[in-house]
């Protein structure tokens, strides 16, 4: 809900703004400079918008501006509403082409040319529906032609045009109150009626960014009169009135747009009686005897007093002119004349001062000019002409922002700054250029530069802005394997032709600030203090006479000038000299120089923060590495901004590990997401140290060896502190103890949303399983929000959380694949102020939440850092990880080679890396470092497009799986008191989880393009039969159809031709009127009348049981919609059916399908057993019975499904399909059994030899002498049996051969049997015995190969233990903690990934099968869903308002 807004009267200070708020849009922009890569823009933007998509995309917009022969700009804009199936990007981009070819002009080149801007969004409708009008790119006041005022900086001359004046802005976000006078917020529905009163256009639509778009008209004014006198008379008439804007509006005395107009004309024509003045003054200068002593006579004359006077009347402010600046005489080069025509124009604008205060003022009657008594004159006249001279497009950004609240990703942009001749000082050459503002509060927004390409890409999504970094070649039209060869000779030949010193003719200096010569980077902008960054470039004709002639560019028909720029480019086309580029205001920054089309041109930046305290960052100071910006405020000259703010907060898009790119554009996203899933675990488990140090590369991606041990050392060392405060507290009496007396007290919270809580809570369970004496705890992110992140707590309803949670203190680690969903992101921020122990899981550390997260822990660790450590570069913290090593961006490649270093400075720190020193690959480092800064964990799965999530939810397990080992080590070693089998529990549970447990999920997923798996050829094939069964709605209609047509274009069915066949039998009888029908074929035809009625009345059944016949199905299940119910534990059930439930969100309804989960353990038979009918689908999650421990949970598991199968009708129930690693078949059950690619438990080895030895007679039994020696020989047979097992002449690495299937009941009973025994088996004792003593049966060594859990056992308790006073239920029991997280851990995502397996050849085979019958036309992307989200970026169900 929106707050309640102020009234008029009331006039309260400023509404306060909110730190974050959310919106599903995103923003995409892209300027090309280079003509070579004009190809490739398509491409990139269809990359673009297929990443943004992922925010949501409703409805989508992309705006660009064409030149016009006379120079001028003219925006050109497409707007497209998505449909249910359709593809935004593919739908917009093709209208879009169609839009600017048909708008190019006849004999142009092409429609898009460099330079060129173009600027798109994507919708995701939050509050308001669907329409075109409220797509972006917004426009408030359409296309007009105006008349222009630009001035030269030579001659200091003001010059006009007529130009088309239009603006354009791209908003992600929500604008939620607006400051018209100074303390005096409006909201935004007041905002819509003030603005189409005062800018004399209706409002365009009802969303609030369309106000954006006419704040933008209201406040860019350089050079247009109508847009200075509008400004000046609201923000500077209107600034101490009594009355609010709508108060003015309701009572009438607001000015229209009419009469604001009238002022405007009467302004122009006061301007251009002035310039004739000083023009005539100018020429009697040129005629006077002192005219060769460059001091101007008459008006200009009077500069230097004129000048003062403007200082003092328009304040320190810097009055400009399409980027000209008067107080600096207007980008003056030292020429003289120059100079004094710098002076020249500041007189001339400080008479304008005066003219324009004298007009509105004491001439405003005699010129019939009628101004409210409200409107101080004195104060509007100083604001209009100022905004005339200054009211550039990044002022107006500025201003917009400034007084603003809410939550805003901007761009902005105008026809009169796309592009075009530009004053060019200090050079007769032709100049233009353009510029564009990007800007961030409370909603990131990022910036990626490729100066090889000559492209700059923007956004709200930094993976978006990865486009160019690896450009498909599969995918890419216009790419040429062979013309990119001859691209790279032919730039080695220009090379070798070049001279020495214009080989490098891009190579940026340390004093320009740039990470790289030629490599791509990108800068993020500072979304919480808010930031607004100025793109600008300038373009010139290439002068010969400065170039080496060996140097000259090539001509048009030089091959290398014809093949697309895919690649770098060659090095040297011109040499490029600082001196001989047009000079830089103060503040900006080269970004990169590009040559194009026989003109040089370079692109520079400039940045400013909004919020004083990240000016006050902005000052490097020691270590810090925290991204902040530099303040320029209007007074501020921008000289004071020493520090390269690009340089500090360049992050590298190439050899960066912590960069990845983006995936591959496929036809299935889903089943690319499932290829990768493999390699990616074994880069997990390498990147938590398992395989050593170093890195390798999978898929020909380099991953980083060590990144996330850093990370999950850093949050074992908080959690010992942690435990160490509880410690000390308890001991000096406090409420907190070790015992955990406080109420609601944690140590670690963990919390996420839909899937990530899923996995989450699933960890937590884990966790208080394998380290129970500490408190952990899953929470949803919203429920965190709701009572911690507003003003008013929301009370959790039937939820057991409340206000009395303590989170102070406490270790937090937050889950969101996406890094950008907005409770998550937003609790990352509100958590600052209760703990400083924040940590992340996400898809990359290059994420929104990884860089919130890093960069919070590099301020904090810049405070705790001495004065003398300096630090490496001034990059962000979130992509800092170690020194610098090659081929890495800096700070971030330590954890390729170095793991120890100087322990943080906490207590508990150095006994966590002494505790893990056997984890740890490499040697120590030497020398001082940095404070670490990791935070944020990484799955290395990048960016994904398919929202069934797959990949990620297996990666984000596996990672906690290797988080969970390396707290037990860590804790374990450090707290043995409270964690005593923490450490051995681990090295057996490492085991489980290692080479293979990869090597089951390899089998598992197969390869359905190729040589596929047996499990995953099985997996398939069950998944395709269940699609028929899906498919039989839509056979049935095309059967019926086919039946249907083919009878009534013949004219008779099969019983009717039948029946005339048949006509011959039936002799005919002779009557007076003729011959007659026998009477038994007429009432044979009416029979065949009703048969045929009740065919095609039952048609659609008729066909779908012969269907069912053909493909060998039951054929009594019920003609209806199928439905499916996926069993098992809670974190595999919610999630599979998130998975499925989206893989058919788009299906039609003929062939939809219902999904449900539910917990065999708990609550299945109560919940979904009424839902059970004929042919219901039941998929069926079993846990390994064969183990001791998960026996019971396996019985209980199939007794469920007993029980919902039971329900009967016609003899028939629901099909029932059960997964798991146990090969006992249930009866009337489909198996599909996973390999079983582990070593055996030692529970499993007991149970084998306790049924070798059985059948043995009990030696007490009477009358049985020789029971004693038959059983001794029974045993020694049975450890025989058993020992062959495990001897060398195995073949090596075979699995060990399985157990005899039993039921789960059976095993159960059994290990229960063996449980109550007085003492083990004396085989049982002779393999625990050979496992200490060199001399016994098998090495000790190769015992652990092949038996999981014997380090659990007394065994490792001394050599002096009594293995014969051991029972077998104790023996058991110290199993139990290993072989439940064995099935939480690696047995259950196994099953999920089973389940992704079946499920997707099941949609996979849906989805072609309508594509296929329909030529294409109801061809659909199982790959996303309706809601066309995939991170949910909004303020839901929690509004952003008060966080």
């Amino acid at each position: 809900s929106r707050r309640g807004r102020p009234s008029d009267g009331d006039a309260p200070k400023r509404a306060p703004p909110p730190i974050l708020s959310g919106s599903m849009c995103g923003n995409i922009g892209m300027l090309l400079l280079k003509e070579d890569n004009a190809a490739v823009v398509l491409t990139l933007l269809q990359k673009m918008f297929d990443v943004t998509m992922a925010r949501g995309a409703h409805s989508g917009g992309l705006v660009t501006y064409r030149k016009e022969p006379s120079g001028d700009q003219r925006g050109s804009r497409t707007r497209v509403v998505n449909g249910k199936r359709t593809q935004l990007g593919e739908l917009l981009l093709a209208r879009f082409l169609r839009n600017i070819e048909r708008q190019r002009r006849f004999g142009s080149a092409s429609a898009i040319s460099a330079p060129q801007l173009f600027q798109g969004h994507t919708r995701f409708a939050t509050s308001s529906l669907t329409t075109l009008g409220g797509c972006h790119p917004h426009q408030w006041t359409p296309a007009s032609r105006q008349t222009v005022w630009a001035c030269d900086p030579i001659s200091g001359t003001f010059t006009c045009s007529t130009r088309t004046v239009e603006g354009f802005i791209t908003h992600n976000g929500d604008l939620d109150f607006f400051e018209l006078q100074p303390g005096r917020p409006i909201p935004t529905e007041d905002l819509q009626l003030v603005l189409p009163h005062v800018l004399g256009a209706k409002m365009p639509d009802v969303v609030d960014s369309a106000c954006l778009a006419g704040l933008l008209d209201l406040h860019r004014t350089r050079g247009l009169w109508q847009a200075s006198v509008r400004y000046g008379y609201v923000f500077g008439g209107l600034r101490d009135a009594r009355d609010g804007m709508a108060a003015l509006l309701k009572s009438g005395a607001l000015l229209s747009a009419r009469s604001l107009d009238k002022i405007a004309d009467a302004l122009a024509h006061e301007w251009t009686l002035l310039l004739k003045e000083d023009a005539k003054a100018a020429a009697a200068a040129e005629t006077a005897p002192n005219a060769g002593a460059l001091v101007p006579s008459g008006a200009a004359a009077a500069a230097p007093n004129d000048s003062a006077r403007m200082k003092n009347q328009l304040g320190s402010r810097t009055t400009s002119l399409q980027g000209a600046d008067v107080e600096d005489g207007f980008g003056a080069t030292g020429d003289a004349a120059a100079g004094m025509a710098g002076w020249r124009a500041r007189a001339i604008a400080s008479r304008m001062h005066e003219r324009a205060a004298a007009l509105l003022g004491s001439r405003a009657a005699e010129l019939g000019l009628t101004l409210p008594p409200s409107c101080r004159t004195a104060t509007m006249a100083s604001e209009t002409v100022s905004a005339f001279f200054e009211g550039g497009l990044e002022r107006a950004a500025k201003l917009i922002l400034r007084r603003a609240s809410g939550s805003f990703g901007l761009t902005f942009s105008h026809s009169l700054d796309a592009g075009g001749a530009v004053p060019a000082s200090g050079t007769g050459c032709p100049t233009t250029g353009g510029e564009v503002v990007v800007c961030a509060k409370g909603q990131p927004m990022s910036i990626a530069f490729y100066p090889s390409l000559g492209i700059v890409l923007f956004g709200s999504e930094a993976a978006a802005t990865k486009a160019a970094m690896r450009l498909d070649p599969d995918n890419n039209p216009w790419w040429s394997p062979e013309r990119n060869a001859a691209h790279r000779a032919a730039a080695h030949a220009q090379q070798t032709r070049l001279p020495s010193s214009a080989s490098q003719p891009f190579a940026r200096d340390s004093s320009a600030g740039h990470p790289g010569d030629e490599a791509p980077f990108r800068y993020d902008l500072d979304d919480h203090g808010g930031e607004v960054v100025l793109l600008r470039w300038r373009e010139r004709p290439v002068q010969r006479s400065v170039m080496d002639p060996a140097a000259a560019p090539p001509q048009r028909d030089d091959p290398l000038q014809r093949v697309p720029l895919l690649s770098p480019p060659p090095l040297a086309l011109l040499p490029t000299r600082r001196t001989e580029l047009q000079k830089y205001e103060d503040g900006e920054e080269l970004a990169f120089a590009y040559f194009s089309e026989g003109r040089s041109g370079e692109l520079t930046f400039s940045s400013t923060a909004l919020s004083t305290h990240a000016a006050a960052a902005a000052k490097p100071s020691g270590p810090t590495r925290v991204p902040v910006g530099l303040v320029k405020s209007g007074g501020a000259s921008r000289a004071s901004a020493a520090a390269p703010t690009l340089r500090r907060r360049s992050i590298p898009l190439l050899d960066n590990p912590m960069v990845l790119p983006l995936p591959p554009t496929v036809d299935d996203p889903v089943g690319l997401d499932l290829q990768q899933l493999p390699p990616t675990l074994a880069s997990l488990r390498e990147s938590f140290g398992e395989l050593g140090a170093g890195a390798r590369e999978v898929g020909g991606l380099p991953r980083p060896a060590l990144t996330n041990q850093r990370v999950a050392r850093e949050l074992a060392a908080a959690l010992l502190d942690r435990l160490a405060h509880r410690g000390d507290a308890a001991a000096a009496g406090g409420a907190v103890d070790l015992d955990g007396a406080k109420k609601d007290s944690v140590d670690l919270l963990v919390a996420g949303c839909e899937v990530s809580l899923w996995v989450g809570e699933q960890f937590v369970s884990d966790l208080r399983t394998a380290l129970p004496a500490l408190r952990a705890r899953a929470v949803s992110s919203n429920k965190l929000l709701a009572l911690f992140g507003q003003n008013v707590p929301i009370p959790q309803l039937g939820h057991p959380i409340d206000e009395g949670l303590q989170i102070d203190g406490a270790v937090v680690l937050l889950l969101s694949h996406s890094g950008g969903t907005f409770a998550t992101l937003a609790c990352a921020k509100m958590l600052r102020a209760h703990t400083k122990h924040v940590f992340a899981v996400a898809s990359e550390v290059d994420t929104h939440l990884g860089r919130v997260v890093n960069d919070t822990a590099a301020a904090e660790a810049a405070v705790g850092a001495a004065p003398a450590a300096k630090p490496a570069a001034m990059v962000p913290a979130s992509m800092i990880s170690a020194p610098a090593a090659p081929g890495l961006g800096p700070n971030q490649a330590a954890d390729a080679g170095k793991t120890d270093g100087p322990a943080p400075p906490r207590r508990s720190a150095s006994r966590v890396r002494d505790a893990s020193a056997s984890d740890d690959s490499g040697a120590g480092g030497t020398g001082p470092r940095a404070p670490s800064v990791s935070r944020c964990f990484s799955t290395l799965t990048g960016f994904r497009v398919a929202e069934p999530c797959s990949i990620s939810v297996a990666a984000t397990h596996q990672l906690l799986t290797h988080v969970l080992l390396s707290l037990m080590r860590s804790l374990g070693g450090s707290r043995p008191d409270l964690f005593p089998r923490a450490r051995p529990v681990a090295a057996e549970l490492a085991t489980l989880c290692g080479a293979s447990h990869l090597e089951a999920l390899r089998e598992i997923v197969g390869d359905g393009e190729q040589a596929d798996t047996p499990t995953g050829a099985r997996l398939r094939r069950e998944g395709r039969r269940w699609a028929d069964h899906v498919l039989e709605g839509p056979l049935s209609w095309i059967l019926s159809a086919i039946y249907i047509l083919v009878t009534v274009l013949v004219g008779f069915t099969p019983l009717s031709a039948a029946l005339a066949a048949a006509r011959p039998l039936f002799p005919s009888a002779a009557g007076a009127a003729g011959t007659a029908e026998p009477a038994s074929f007429v009432a044979l035809g009416y029979v065949v009348g009703v048969l045929d009625t009740a065919i095609y009345a039952f048609l659609p059944w008729w066909t779908t049981v012969l269907l069912r016949l053909a493909q060998r199905r039951p054929w009594l299940h019920r003609v209806s919609g199928r439905s499916i119910l996926i069993a098992d534990i809670p974190w595999v059930g919610q999630c599979a059916e998130a998975y499925l439930s989206k893989l058919f969100a788009l299906s039609y309804s003929v062939a939809g399908l219902t999904v449900y989960s539910a917990n065999p353990h708990d609550h299945l038979v109560h919940r979904h057993t009424h839902r059970v009918v004929r042919g219901a689908l039941l998929a069926v999650g079993r846990p390994d019975g064969r183990v001791h421990a998960l026996a019971a949970a396996e019985a209980t598991s199939l007794l469920s499904i007993k029980q919902a199968s039971s329900i009967q009708s016609l003899g028939v129930t629901c099909e029932t399909l059960t997964l798991g690693h146990n090969p006992w078949p249930l009866p009337r059950a489909i198996p599909v059994v996973l390999p079983t690619i582990r070593p055996q438990f030692l529970s499993e080895k007991l149970l084998g030899l306790y049924l070798a030895e059985r059948p043995v007679p009990d030696a007490s039994e009477p009358g049985n002498a020789t029971g004693s020696a038959a059983k001794k020989n029974a045993a020694d047979r049975a450890a025989g049996r058993w020992l062959s097992r495990l001897s060398p002449a195995d073949e090596p690495g075979a699995p060990p051969r399985p157990m005899p299937a039993k039921s789960p009941n059976a095993l159960g009973g059994l290990y229960a049997h063996l449980a109550s025994l007085a003492r083990l088996p004396p085989a049982v004792l002779r393999i625990l015995l050979a496992a200490t003593h060199e001399s016994g049966y098998v090495p000790a060594e190769r015992l652990d190969e092949q038996v999981v859990g014997v380090r659990l056992s007394p065994i490792d308790r001394g050599r002096q233990a009594r293995f014969d006073a051991l029972l077998p239920a104790q023996l058991l029991a110290e199993q139990r903690t290993l072989e439940v997280l064995y099935e939480t851990r690696c047995a259950s995502l196994q099953r999920l990934v089973g389940f992704f397996v079946l499920f997707h050849a099941m949609g996979r085979r849906v989805e072609s099968f309508w594509s296929y019958v329909s030529f294409g036309v109801l061809a659909y992307d199982m790959s996303r869903t309706q809601s066309m989200m995939r991170v949910a970026t909004t303020a839901s169900p929690v509004s952003g308002m008060d966080i």
